[in-house]
């Protein structure tokens, strides 16, 4: 991992966003003289809509804060600007890569938080092509303000002739997501000097998975917590694949026998991994 990627690591861990799901962007475009047109186009609805100065997005003159700027805007744009995120292990193909929609703001009354982001995923693995001038990128992880997210996302549409909607995951999706992330669990550790430290946090073990089943209509008692130690995942990931069932069934058979609780008829609300945190509605990293 080079310095780049370890910066923009840092940039979108200890965060947590909301996911939503897109259909192809039409006339988006990795070429940045395009891009610039595009945050020139965002910068102006943000103006408007917020009331913010767009100052000078050349970096070179930012407004300060005067008496006059202050009684004509509720705020300054620093910043809207597009760009590519090295993500370590990404596949490359091309202008595959995320990509980062980052708007920098200062308000006046300070009520408004000052980096908003949207992070566009292409698709991880192949999919059918879509149509000539049509870019996929079916998940974004959304960070901002209620009223500035969607100011950007309703500009996003606009723009790309495209549709976002909230990606609300399901319980059989989290199931799956356990799956997939403990079957890693039985590859062989990094050796210490390729492990990492990100956002202050040294990434040697990994954590615990953490499952949280939700109940409904249960007086005094909203939800139950079971975190089951990596040890004991490499347990159950070798019965699982010894017996051919999936590691959910494996860790469902785990809790019975050891907790006496049937967690089969309960919903997945949320989960914790070593990578990451994922709700029904949101996504922590």
């Amino acid at each position: 991992m080079n310095n780049e990627e370890k910066a923009d690591l840092v940039g979108i861990v200890n965060k947590t966003f909301k996911l939503y799901r897109s259909t192809p962007l039409c006339n988006y475009s990795a070429d940045r003289r395009k891009q610039k047109r595009l945050e020139k186009s965002l910068l102006q609805t943000l103006s408007s809509r917020l009331w913010f100065d767009p100052g000078d997005q050349s970096g070179m003159d930012i407004p300060s804060m005067t008496n006059s700027n202050i009684t004509t805007y509720k705020g300054i744009i620093r910043s809207v600007s597009y760009r590519q995120l090295l993500i370590p292990d990404w596949p490359s193909d091309g202008h595959r890569e995320p990509i980062e929609l980052r708007v920098e703001l200062m308000s006046y009354d300070k009520n408004i938080q000052p980096v908003h982001q949207v992070i566009f995923f292409p698709p991880h693995r192949s999919e059918p092509p879509v149509a000539e001038g049509l870019t996929s990128f079916p998940l974004l992880l959304v960070k901002a303000t209620s009223g500035i997210g969607e100011i950007i996302i309703k500009w996003l549409q606009g723009v790309h002739d495209c549709v976002i909607n909230p990606f609300n995951v399901a319980n059989k999706d989290l199931e799956e997501f356990v799956n997939t992330w403990t079957s890693s669990l039985l590859n062989r550790p990094a050796p210490p000097e390729e492990r990492i430290e990100v956002a202050g946090t040294r990434m040697n073990q990994p954590r615990p998975l953490e499952l949280v089943y939700g109940l409904p209509g249960v007086f005094h008692l909203t939800s139950i917590t079971i975190s089951l130690e990596p040890s004991e995942l490499r347990h159950m990931l070798r019965v699982a694949l010894a017996s051919r069932v999936t590691m959910m069934d494996a860790i469902k058979g785990h809790i019975l026998h050891t907790m006496s609780l049937d967690v089969q008829a309960l919903n997945l609300v949320r989960l914790g991994t070593h990578v990451a945190y994922l709700t029904l509605r949101s996504f922590a990293v």
